[in-house]
This record gives C-alpha cells, structure tokens and sequence, in this order.
C-alpha cells in the first residue's frame, strides 16, 4: 500500500490531487516501510537543526561582535511547501498581479489581541475547578485500570467539557493572528507565545482535574485502603487528598529556552550546594538581568526600538529578582507554617488570617492550670498606621508539615520500591534492622489485630524515629551552653539503612527558637502540630494524586516508632523524670538509692503503659502545682503530647541511645571519674618519697592529730592522711571526700577518744609518690577516689606516646596526642570509642597485663576489658541472642567489679541504665537504627550555616525571607 509522503526528500516531488486547485499536491508516494523510515530519518534532522538553533540563541546572547541577527524555530519543509502551494492556489488575476504583498494591520492584531487575552484572563479567573469535578461512566475494577481516554460523553461533565472546547477555539484564533503578523514583528509573536503558554498550563490542569477524579473514584470504590464494612468506613476518616502533580513537571514554570534554564539552574545552585548567601544571589540576578538586556540591545539592531524592548522584557519575565522567588519556581523551599511563639512559655499560635494586621494574636492567652492568670506575654511587635499596619512575632516558631514531606520523598525514582522492601525480614533470621526485631514486627495497625507490617490495597506504612536536641549556634568547644537553639529531626525507618541518614532523606520538622531551652513542660507546645498531623496519618493517611512509581496515586500511612535523644532532651520530651530524680528509670520501678544493689535486670520490676498513661492524665488535669508535684514525686512522670498517639507505648518506645550511653557515659566515667585521669591536671609530678622520707611525714601526722590541729594534718599528701585514718580504725564514710573533710573526721574522732593510743602505719619498702599500706589484706581494696589517679602522670605519657605512634584506619577518629589533659577540651564520642577500645587497650595490656604487674592492677586491666568487650559487641551492625547475652554477661560483671573495686558511689543511674540496652536489643535490633550519631552531625551542619544571628526568630536557611 502506497502512502503519501512529505518529507524534505519527498517534497520536491508531487502527485495528482483533484482536491487541490492546482490539481497537485506536493509529495512523493512511498511504501509504508519507507515512510515510516523517512519519518524517524525527518525527526532526526529536526532535532539536530534545533540543536543548532539553541547554540544560535546562546552565542548571540553573549557574543560582542556579530551584526543585527535574527532567529526564528526551525519550520519543516512540508510546512513551507504548502505555505508556497497556498500563495499560488488563488485565482489567477492575483497570481498574475506584481502588486506587493499588503503589509498586515498591526494595530488591528494587536487589538484583537488584546480582546483574546482579556477574555482568556476572565475565563482562567471564573473557571471553578470544584464545579469542573468530573463522573466517570464506570467504575475502575481494579487499582491498575487505565484513566478514559473521554470523559466528554457523561452529561455531568458539561463544563469540564466546554472550557475544553473554549480553550481549543482559543488557541485556533491565537494560532491565525499569529500566521497573520509581519514577519519579524517580535511583538506579536511574544504575545501569541505567552497566551499559548497560559493556554498550555490550563490544559494540564484539566489533565489533572481527570486524573485527581480517578484517583478518588478508585479510592471510593475501596480499591485504595482498608477493605472494612460500611459501619467502619463510616466511622474512619477519609483519606487526606493531596495534589502532588507539580512535583512532576520540575520546568513548568521556568523558561523555555534552554541557556535561560541553565543560567538559572546554576544561580540557584550557588544558594543550595555552595551556600551562597541571599544577598550574593540577588546581586547575581541584578547582573545578569543587566547583561541580558546588554546582549539582545548589542546584539538586535532594529529600526522599531519596540521589536528589541519585547525581547528584553520577554526575558527578563524569566528573571525573577529575589532569591524567594528563584526557590519557589524551582519548587525546592520547604512548605513552613510560621507560629508565632510566647517568648516567655513557648505557647505557639499559628497565623489566623492572611492580614499582615490580624495574623496573629497580640498577646499570649495560654494557662498552664486552670486557677492560674494567662500567661500575657506580648506575642507580637506592630508597626505601621492604618492600611500599612503589620505584625511581627517576638519569636517565630516555623514548622514543615509531614505531608509536604512525604509527597516530595514519594516523587523521587526508585524510593517507593526501597520502601516497599522494608517489611521484608533479613535472610536466615539474622536480626540486621529494626524490622527484624520484636516491636516492629508485632506491631498492629489502628484496629489492634492486624500486623502493621500488612499494607492492603497497594498502600504504604512508614515507621519513624524522632530526635529533639539543642545546641549553641555560635560554638560549644567548653561544653558551655550561652545560647540555645533546638532542632526536631525524624528519620524514616522503612529506608534501607544505607540510604536512611542521608541529609536528603532526613525531615527536618522545626528549627525550635532560642536563646533559651524550653522547660520540662513546655516543650509539648512545639511537639503538639507534628503529634497532631500524626494522629491523622495513622488513622486515615494521606492519599498523594501521584508519585514516582504510581501515576494515578497512592495512600500512604505513618507512625511515630522510638524517640531517639540523649538523656536529658529524651526525658523532656517523653515526660519522664530526670536522672537525678528518685524515679529515674524510665522502663522500670528502681529508685535511684537502689541502683548498687541489684544488677540483675530480670528481677526489676516494670513499668506498665496502662498505668503510665492513666498516671500522666492525673498530672495533666491536676488543679494545682502542689497535686502535680506529688503525682511526679510518686510516679516520675509528667504528661507528654506524645501520649496523644494511641499506638505510642512509653515504657517500649524511650529508647536508650547507647552513644550517649556507652561513649560519652561508661567510657568517659571510667577514665575521668574511676581512674581520675583528669585530678592531678598539673604536669609537675610529686616526688618520689624514699622510706625514710615517709617515716617523718607520718610523725608529723602523729603530732598534728595529738595536738588537734586540722591545718597541721593537712599539709600532708592525702595518701598519709588516709593510711593514718585507716590504721588507727577511724571510719570514713563515702569515697569521695576530699581532704579537708578527712582530716576533719580524724580530728573530731580523736577528740571523742584522747586516751586511745595512736598508731603509726608501716613505711613502704620502696620509694612512692603516694602513699599506701603495702600490708593490706585485701590489695584491690576500695581506694579514695576523690584525688585517686590509677593512671598517674607517667602512665599517661605512655599512652600518649603509644597514640602518636599507632596508626588507625580512615574511619576511626583520632583522639588527642595530649589525652589525658584538660587542654584538649571536649572529647567527642567518636573519640572516646577509638581512645577506651583501641589506644588504651594497647598500652594497658603491655604495663598490666605481664606477670609482674600487681594483683590490683590485674584487677583493674580485667574489669576494664569487661566494660570495652560490652560497648563492642552491643554496637554491631547485626545481632542476635547470643550477641545481646555476650553483651549482658560481660557489663553485668563489669559493674559488679567496679562496685568491689572502687565502692558503690561509684554506681552511678547510667550504669543501670546501659543493662536496659539489653531489651532495647530485643525490641529494636542493632544500634545504628536508634543511635544519635548522625542528629549529633545534623547538629554540626545546622551550627556551620549562616543565619541572622537571631536565635528566636530563624527558621530555615531555604527560607531567605526569615534567614
């Protein structure tokens, strides 16, 4: 079968055509396998010639030596041929006529339009998309049916209908005035361009409007979402609907040229990777908006001065002049809903109106208890008279909503599928992440009975952890806190851990304002929108128009898993009492004073989420201070927002963070507070005092203690002091006193007993630093600990010989050559792993671990290496039953040997709460899902960005207007 075919070989030919007045038609009969070949062969050089144009446009741009040139779009030549037969179809008196072609009435298309324009911008303003809702003739079977192509044939549908055919004709007219310009009249070929473009986005919102309309039809016909009955559909929320369809169309709203796209896509680069401040980036725009209007006047000689004004406004339009503006085309700024926030007890209040006038209240009206005053504080600063009066908060508060989130994660490739593979458990019942482990895999959805873990109807549930943290802005190197800023984080479990704490994966709910921290009670203020949107997407979800892997829409459901803190924050914001409190524990009922005597965790008794719950309520609708207080003193708890989520099990989800826990706690009390590498900070060493040396410090010990002089006793080294209390039976209670304090008690019991005969103890056979009785019964006896240095100043400048001498891999942080001094300021986590389980276990073994060290120095090397085997095994990428027991053995016997070695003050609430890791384990799986290691790095990154130096009033850096 022959076809007709027009291409740029083809076209020179022609063939009969009675249709035609001139009897022919312009073309080439060719077989259909050669069409279709001219076709593809057609569509290559119209790429390539608009390729060349492109290049075209850019070198005229930014070239300074090239005469008056035009361009135009590449026009095929089937288009100029018929262009050509048009101009010799009419009748013969004109083809015959040498007449000039008339030049066309550009005032009469200018004005026509003008009319086009004016009612394109009425039709676009009345257009109603809710009235536009759409009903389709059936209804989808399945989740996968296809959208109708038509919609058109359902009477209900009539205006959907005719603002499609209104924009069609629309176009038509456009398309006629635009073939009737002069040529080279830019005017008029900016104006048809620009209408074509609004013409343009109203069709896709069409397409929109039918796609949105499938989606709720499959969502009503139960195909999307829990298969329940009519009585429970009735009673669960519908879905929240939310149109993401902008997020896949990333250049709608940026200019169709290309070296427009590009300049534009660096400029805003500059801002997100290189941090290029706002006002950089707006001087950048002023000079670019500055070249441009340069080039196209160098570069278009014209004898109009209208023709080349169109064209530089042309561009300029795509040039917007604030870096607001950039961000919003590109689609990138967070959605933020900016709070006002009390400055004085954090009560927040979100805008109530779009007036600058009336956004906000003017002062604060939250109680804290019903017979209490509002609270008053001034919430806003007013400026301005009249119609120019606006209101500023004291202190803003800006939160980004979890759906604006989720809908932006859903639209990038490949995540949905990393998602969907979340609920599938590790190979061989190895326990690799959270969804290996206990609580996640147990966990029910909203009905109580089914699995979570079960998502029906090609729907998603998400699990997330939550950190809430604070940090000084302008630096912490002293550990010192001037300044507070907060930062709430949430991290998506369902991603696979490798991807998981990447910073383009992490939600950053809210920046919390400083200087100050809020309190205990006041932190529910900021947690009350993100806990509120939570309760909404465990019930119903959000049902997102459209993501990157299903193009009619999907519902997606969340839930708020461990809250992920160091201690302190952890405790504000889940309620608990601090771990200075007598309730201190938060999974179970040991008082503090207890903590010594009992290392068996099995035997704790624990806490309840029932009783917790109801204890919480009690304190939350208690009248007064007075009935709070003793519900806390009773119970250890206050109330939390958190408890508004009904899956949220206090007593399971407070994670204990075991960097915190572990690095910063065990390790750093081992060597600081047991082993007293800090107390002798000095780097002059006592010296050495031989036997007869100490003979006569003891006697002056004796005369001072016969004389009852306190000043006299303490001049000497504190290891005489001691041996003298403990020869002559003098008891001392504690560990931690100083030596004021014993020479007090040596003096008070000597009072009490005049006619004891006092005793000297023995000199050491050697010559010692300090003094000990060498002739203990029991060597590895409890020590003071208050100035007791197990690593004296000579051990420490082996370890710190040994550090500057090893070598260790990329990833392990180094720790400071001068360990061991307080003039490397605060170490980090990091640091204290590599030093405690890598340096020190070197430089230990080789001095403690040979034949001829003492039996207390053994004991120590041996309780030592219990604490490291315990913080190695516990922080695994995987673990298991036997792992997580290894673990207890090994801390379990820790403590008990650091009780006997050093006494039971040494016991400190950190100890019993690294042997509830143990279920944490069970419940969770491996650390690295609960661990504080990359919020601690968020933190750094957040400290290092550059901001208004105004802690209660920045939001985010994307957002310039605030930042």
């Amino acid at each position: 079968m022959a076809v007709l075919c027009r291409c740029n070989e083809c076209i020179a030919g022609s063939v009969d055509d009675p249709t035609s007045p001139s009897g022919r038609r312009a073309g080439s009969m060719v077989s259909k396998r050669v069409f279709e070949r001219h076709q593809r062969d057609q569509a290559d050089r119209d790429r390539k010639a608009e390729q060349v144009l492109q290049g075209s446009i850019v070198s005229a741009t930014f070239s300074s030596n090239q005469e008056d040139t035009t361009y135009s779009l590449p026009t095929r030549a089937s288009d100029i041929h018929d262009a050509a037969q048009l101009e010799s179809d009419p009748p013969r008196s004109q083809q015959q006529s040498s007449l000039p072609k008339p030049q066309p009435d550009l005032q009469r298309l200018n004005r026509e339009l003008e009319q086009l324009q004016s009612s394109l911008n009425l039709r676009i303003q009345r257009f109603n998309v809710q009235r536009a809702a759409l009903v389709f003739k059936t209804a989808p079977s399945s989740i996968s049916d296809p959208v109708p192509p038509s919609v058109f044939d359902h009477p209900e549908n009539i205006i959907y209908r005719l603002y499609d055919e209104w924009l069609w004709n629309t176009l038509d007219s456009i398309s006629a005035l635009e073939g009737g310009g002069a040529e080279g009249e830019a005017s008029i070929a900016g104006k048809c361009r620009d209408m074509k473009q609004q013409i343009q986005k109203q069709f896709d919102i069409l397409e929109n409007i039918k796609l949105q309309a499938w989606g709720e039809a499959i969502v009503k016909a139960g195909l999307r979402g829990p298969q329940l009955s009519t009585a429970q559909k009735a009673q669960m929320l519908s879905p929240i609907l939310v149109k993401t369809d902008h997020l896949f169309q990333p250049l709608a709203r940026l200019p169709s040229q290309l070296f427009m796209q590009a300049l534009l896509f660096t400029i805003v680069g500059l801002h997100v990777l290189s941090a290029v401040s706002r006002v950089d980036i707006e001087a950048m725009l002023a000079a670019v908006r500055i070249a441009v209007v340069g080039a196209v006047a160098f570069n278009h000689f014209h004898p109009n001065p209208n023709h080349v004004r169109s064209i530089q406004n042309e561009l300029l339009s795509h040039i917007p002049k604030s870096l607001a503006n950039l961000l919003e085309r590109f689609e990138i700024s967070p959605q933020i809903t900016e709070y006002a926030c009390c400055p004085k007890c954090f009560a927040i209040y979100r805008p109530v109106s779009s007036d600058p006038a009336g956004m906000y209240p003017e002062s604060c009206t939250w109680k804290d208890l019903p017979n209490q005053d509002p609270c008053g504080a001034t919430l806003v600063i007013t400026s301005g008279m009249g119609v120019n009066r606006t209101m500023k908060p004291h202190r803003v508060y800006g939160y980004q909503d979890p759906v604006s989130w989720l809908g932006r994660l859903l639209s990038r490739p490949d995540i949905e599928a990393q998602l969907e593979r979340s609920w599938t458990p590790s190979p061989g019942g190895q326990v690799k992440d959270i969804f290996d482990a206990d609580v996640l895999r147990n966990f029910k959805g909203p009905d109580g009975k089914t699995p979570w873990s079960q998502c029906p109807n090609d729907e998603l549930h998400l699990v997330f952890s939550l950190f809430v943290d604070w940090f000084n802005p302008y630096g912490n190197k002293q550990s010192g806190k001037s300044n507070s800023v907060g930062a709430i984080y949430m991290v998506c479990l369902s991603l696979p851990a490798a991807i998981r704490y990447k910073p383009e994966n992490v939600y950053l709910v809210s920046i919390i304002p400083g200087p100050k921290e809020p309190s205990v009670t006041q932190l529910n203020h900021l947690l009350e929108p993100l806990v509120a949107d939570f309760v909404k997407l465990w019930n119903s979800g959000v049902n997102f128009s459209r993501t990157a892997a299903k193009r009619y829409g999907r519902t997606i459901k969340c839930a708020i898993g461990p809250v992920v803190c160091d201690l302190p924050a952890l405790r504000k914001t889940t309620g608990f009492a601090g771990h200075a409190a007598t309730n201190f524990c938060s999974a179970c009922r040991v008082k503090k004073a207890d903590i010594a005597d009992n290392f068996n965790s099995e035997q704790w008794p624990r806490r309840g989420w029932a009783e917790h719950v109801h204890a919480a309520r009690q304190w939350r609708d208690a009248s007064s201070q007075s009935q709070r207080d003793k519900i806390f003193e009773r119970h250890g708890l206050r109330w939390s927002v958190l408890l508004n989520l009904p899956y949220w099990d206090p007593t399971r989800f407070t994670v204990i963070d075991s960097m915190h826990n572990l690095f910063l706690g065990e390790f750093q009390h081992h060597c600081r507070r047991v082993w007293g590498i800090e107390i002798k900070a000095t780097k002059k060493k006592n010296i050495p005092h031989p036997p007869e040396r100490q003979e006569e410090e003891l006697s002056k010990g004796l005369r001072a203690i016969h004389r009852g002089s306190k000043s006299g006793l303490m001049k000497l080294r504190k290891g005489y002091i001691i041996a003298l209390a403990k020869v002559n039976g003098v008891s001392v209670a504690g560990t931690k006193l100083r030596s004021r304090e014993y020479a007090q008690v040596i003096i008070d019991w000597r009072a009490a007993n005049p006619n004891l005969e006092l005793k000297a103890p023995p000199v050491m056979a050697q010559p010692a630093s300090e003094f000990v009785l060498e002739d203990d019964e029991d060597e590895t006896s409890v020590p003071d600990i208050s100035t007791f240095s197990v690593l004296d100043l000579e051990l420490l400048q082996k370890i710190q010989s040994d550090i500057r001498a090893t070598i260790l891999p990329s990833w392990m942080e180094y720790p400071p050559r001068n360990f061991g001094s307080p003039s490397h300021g605060k170490l980090k986590a990091d640091q204290w792993r590599t030093v405690c389980s890598v340096n020190l276990i070197i430089t230990l073994i080789r001095i403690w671990g040979i034949p001829s060290a003492s039996e207390r120095e053994k004991a120590w090397l041996e309780n030592y290496i219990d604490m490291v085997i315990a913080a190695i095994w516990v922080t695994r990428w995987s673990t298991s039953p036997e792992r997580i027991g290894i673990f207890g053995r090994h801390m379990k016997r820790y403590l008990v040997n650091v009780k006997d070695l050093f006494g039971e003050d040494i016991i400190v609430p950190n100890h019993h709460l690294s042997l509830h890791l143990i279920e944490c384990l069970k419940s969770f799986g491996p650390v690295h899902s609960w661990w504080t290691f990359p919020f601690e790095r968020y933190n750094g990154m957040l400290r290092h960005l550059k901001t208004n130096n105004k802690p209660g009033n920045c939001i985010y850096i994307d957002n310039p207007s605030d930042c």
